[in-house]
């Protein structure tokens, strides 16, 4: 099966079941529901015990990124639209 990438600099994870490498947000990791590879629907979970100082990292990368992104110039002709956090948050 061909591989699927991500937008070039997205995080993602690739499937160790069909090697198709798919997005995913911080709050999808850090949410602890099953992520599903959009290629072959393998389910992945995270082991949260396992995972606990890795996903406290992400947690503090995220208390950082959100006020940086409010912080952020709005680009010129965005006028109206909505920032990537607003749309992860009606998810």
């Amino acid at each position: 099966m061909a591989k699927q990438s991500t937008s070039q600099g997205g995080a993602g994870i690739t499937c160790p079941e069909c090697g198709a490498r798919f997005g995913i947000t911080i709050p999808q990791l850090l949410s602890g529901d099953a992520i599903c590879c959009t290629a072959c629907g393998l389910r992945l979970t995270v082991d949260q015990e396992k995972s606990r100082e890795a996903l406290e990292l992400v947690r503090q990368l995220q208390k950082g990124v959100t006020p940086a992104q409010d912080l952020m110039p709005r680009m010129p002709g965005s006028a109206g639209k909505r920032s990537r956090r607003d749309r992860t948050k009606e998810n």
